[in-house]
């Protein structure tokens, strides 16, 4: 998980001379032209690894993706306050532009991919929910440290949580929560039967 940061930390560095002149930006612009779409596949299959229902619904799908919405559910959600300076020259708004909508569509299916993985794992012992907590808790960092909007994603701290989360506090967490419409629900009861924690 440490490469997969340093590599999302990289690809700043990596875009920026596609970024830096005026007519590659322009070229580079109209090729990914719509280029969240590359996040798509793995959000689906985090949809069906947590078997929500509403997997094929794109405007459930982009609402899942984006996680805005899942913020106030969650548990330990960090609040990114990402601060858009303002920048005097159309180049380096253009820039700023390009480097986060490519930025945010490679985080958006990071975060994704790793959920999907995360919810097939089939049993997680004591060391194993550490483990995962403090991985996700890393991603969390990076995406945090990258800036972009809407970054990170709430499930990944919420999961964080869950993993090293009290037996009995996450099996009362599931007793109380109620059909979010979101797989938050979902996502709770696969963590705790990872764990071997029974649910009704």
């Amino acid at each position: 998980i440490t490469q997969v940061g340093e590599h999302m930390l990289a690809l700043v560095q990596a875009l920026e001379p596609f970024a830096s002149d005026k007519d590659a930006l322009h070229l580079v612009n109209l090729v990914m032209e719509g280029v969240d779409h590359v996040a798509e596949k793995t959000w689906r299959g985090f949809a069906h690894a947590i078997h929500c229902v509403e997997s094929d619904n794109k405007e459930f799908m982009s609402k899942l993706k984006k996680g805005s919405e899942l913020a106030d559910r969650v548990l330990n959600h960090p609040s990114n306050i990402y601060d858009d300076d303002e920048e005097d020259e159309e180049v380096d708004t253009a820039a700023n532009d390009f480097c986060n909508q490519w930025l945010d569509a490679v985080c958006s299916a990071v975060t994704g991919q790793l959920l999907e993985r995360t919810m097939r794992i089939q049993h997680l012992s004591r060391k194993g929910c550490d483990h995962l907590s403090v991985d996700l808790n890393y991603i969390v960092n990076v995406l945090t440290a990258l800036g972009v909007s809407d970054h990170p994603h709430p499930l990944l701290s919420h999961i964080a949580e869950l993993a090293k989360m009290d037996a009995e506090m996450l099996q009362a967490r599931i007793i109380e929560s109620d059909d979010d419409g979101y797989g938050i629900r979902n996502t709770e009861i696969r963590i705790a039967l990872m764990r071997g924690i029974a649910v009704d």
